[in-house]
């Protein structure tokens, strides 16, 4: 091999070294182009403490939850009193979102992640989460999930975006498994006068005149339930009495009926 040809295969090296290092280098500065990285929280750090009102949107779908003095309500079910539960699970999966991956990538293309809201697809629109305290507003939009690449086909995550943040989109790890712009699935749907100590049941049919009026009651929690005005000959059923103390503990409600 003359020397010409070692120079030129010298000179090819270089340049191929040269190549692969810039390339290196452009992916990893496109890997930055997103607002937030790897490791960073989702939303600002106080964010979710802060907010008084949290509205879920699906298509036609909206549930508005306010935080009262002492509790969070249902804004479509007449302010009825919301599931602490349900609500304290998507507070903290909100404020504990982190960013696995940003992905740097143009408006046109956020149908692919589901996450455009205009899409022409209503079932690949995102929801739509919104933060508020006041006139203060972050939006959220909660994609498809992202798939496993474990060869389970399960999930590993959804892919969100902010609308303040027009750098890309991400994924996190969080799932969002507890997001629904469904209301009623909201509500608290203990019966909460059951929940006292003291009832007294009474059942009477003032038009029915061979119906003997009866009551039964109780003074706490722990107590069966005792027929009311016995004779010396007559004592309570605790049987059935116990079925319908169990009846009353266990008894919740579907949903409810406002104006």
């Amino acid at each position: 091999m003359s020397r010409l040809q070692l120079f030129i295969l010298w000179l090819l090296a270089i340049g191929a070294g040269f190549y692969f290092f810039n390339s290196q280098k452009k992916n990893q500065e496109a890997g930055e182009q997103t607002k937030l990285q790897t490791g960073d929280l989702l939303l600002p750090a106080g964010v979710v403490e802060s907010i008084d009102s949290l509205v879920i949107t699906k298509g036609a779908d909206n549930t508005t939850l306010k935080k009262g003095n002492e509790s969070w309500g249902v804004t479509e079910k007449g302010n009825f009193e919301a599931n602490i539960s349900n609500v304290s699970n998507i507070l903290v999966a909100l404020r504990e979102a982190k960013v696995a991956q940003g992905i740097p990538v143009a408006s046109e293309y956020f149908n692919r992640f589901n996450l455009d809201p205009n899409d022409e697809d209503a079932d690949n629109r995102p929801q739509i989460v919104t933060l508020s305290e006041g006139d203060k507003k972050t939006i959220l939009y909660v994609g498809k999930n992202r798939s496993s690449t474990g060869g389970q086909g399960g999930s590993s995550g959804r892919f969100v975006r902010l609308d303040s943040d027009p750098s890309g989109v991400y994924v996190v790890s969080e799932s969002f498994f507890s997001l629904n712009s469904d209301p009623s699935s909201w509500l608290d749907k203990t019966l909460k006068p059951l929940e006292a100590g003291t009832i007294k049941i009474e059942a009477t049919a003032p038009t029915d005149k061979d119906f003997k009026p009866w009551s039964v009651s109780r003074e706490t929690v722990r107590d069966d339930f005792l027929v009311s005005d016995l004779t010396e000959t007559e004592e309570t059923n605790t049987s059935l009495t116990t079925q319908l103390k169990n009846f009353l503990e266990r008894t919740t409600f579907s949903d409810i009926v406002t104006e």
